[in-house]
């Protein structure tokens, strides 16, 4: 008996939106570019490279495509390939990007980045860095839901009062977290304050304290040795008042980091940053 060979099986015609998620392409294409566009708005600018990351591109050309589109202007930067983690050029919304981020919300901030001109050169790595870490906390989940510097910006702040680099919701325990970049040293006055600072902000003897956790983040071991060792309960530090009159600040006395910091100040080294 010949046997006829087996009639190939005929490949199912792939769908788009079963590789989307259940999305079509185009529903893809717009959560994407609102996600771009939210994220710029938050951050003020943002890389290409950490653009492609933030909407899932795998390939490079996801930035250059809005820019040639009239969402995105990228500007030059000063130091771009000279200093580490600092890129050719920055991504800022031009005024149809704006438009167009500001349809999607229910809440708004100025966007002094409309004029490129305004971004601080000397922050572009320090913000850069903040945003990558942010972006890896909520693909990993440690983070539910973040919070930049223009969304922290409350009607009545104190004095005395810790606005971090950005804040992270964290997921399993619910608590929120202050979250500091540091590229360089404090000194004197500037490290004492940065001390008090936190632990006003950590102070939970009377209530619900403004933050549960801090997150210090650096590249320098020698920097965050040195905040270890001041952030330690029992370290001592200086409490400085201003005199208004002479114009400048003195030593008022010592204070000492309160012990219910233990545990909840986190040192870590960022490597290839």
């Amino acid at each position: 008996m010949t046997q006829h060979p087996a009639a190939p099986t005929r490949k199912k015609t792939p769908n788009a939106a079963e590789y989307l998620n259940g999305q079509s392409p185009r529903a893809r294409g717009e959560a994407k570019l609102k996600s771009a566009l939210e994220w710029i708005y938050l951050n003020g600018w943002t890389s290409a490279d950490l653009l492609r990351q933030v909407v899932g591109q795998a390939a490079g050309g996801y930035a250059a495509k809005l820019v040639r589109s009239g969402l995105l202007v990228e500007t030059r930067t000063q130091s771009g390939c000279v200093q580490k983690g600092v890129p050719k050029s920055v991504l800022t919304l031009s005024r149809i990007g704006l438009e167009e981020a500001e349809r999607f919300r229910t809440d708004s901030y100025p966007y002094i980045e409309i004029n490129p001109l305004r971004i601080p050169q000397h922050l572009i790595r320090h913000n850069l860095i903040a945003q990558q870490l942010t972006l890896t906390a909520l693909r990993s989940g440690s983070a539910c839901a973040y919070f930049t510097e223009r969304m922290l910006q409350r009607a009545g702040d104190k004095k005395d009062e810790k606005k971090p680099d950005v804040e992270w919701k964290l997921c399993m325990s619910g608590d929120l977290a202050a979250v500091e970049v540091e590229l360089s040293a404090k000194w004197g006055r500037d490290l004492d304050d940065f001390i008090l600072k936190i632990c006003i902000a950590l102070d939970d003897r009377k209530g619900s304290p403004r933050y549960d956790k801090f997150f210090i983040f650096s590249d320098s071991p020698a920097i965050l040795a040195r905040y270890e060792k001041a952030l330690a309960p029992g370290s001592r530090f200086t409490l400085w008042r201003s005199d208004p009159i002479a114009r400048k600040y003195y030593e008022d006395r010592a204070l000492y980091v309160p012990d219910y910091v233990h545990n909840r100040i986190q040192c870590s080294l960022l490597r290839d940053a």
